[in-house]
């Protein structure tokens, strides 16, 4: 986790010198927005965690003690697992609610964080 957090933190670096903004999205393990509730909470049991949001909310704190935006796609997309049953990782032939995303993962991705990019430059725009 510190490694992470210090490489990050080295692209600020980067960032500031092309005088632009830094926006970190974070990406989803497969078990964090599986649709099945069940399931998530026996893993969560079994790691002995009270929820696995937890790298999500340290990045989140890092990016708001460190001045950079944080679009974290864990809740909205385990809103939408949950919600309409839909797998975001894994395939038909590998296994659903494993692995990498799938087509759907990804789209519902893109949009989450086209979202966040164009409110955060409306905010920009009009502070």
């Amino acid at each position: 986790a510190h490694v992470r957090e210090a490489m990050i933190l080295c692209v600020r670096l980067v960032v500031r010198r092309h005088d632009s903004r830094r926006v970190v999205a974070t990406v989803t393990q497969a078990i964090q927005i599986h649709p099945d509730d069940d399931l998530r909470s026996q893993f969560a049991k079994q790691l002995g965690v009270p929820d696995l949001f937890y790298p999500e909310r340290r990045i989140k704190a890092l990016g708001k003690d460190s001045d950079f935006d944080v679009v974290v796609l864990s809740q909205p997309m385990l809103e939408a697992a949950t919600r309409d049953h839909q797998y975001f990782h894994g395939f038909e032939k590998t296994g659903l609610g494993t692995g990498h995303w799938n087509a759907a993962g990804h789209h519902l991705a893109a949009e989450l964080i086209a979202e966040a990019l164009l409110e955060s430059r409306d905010q920009s725009l009009s502070d």
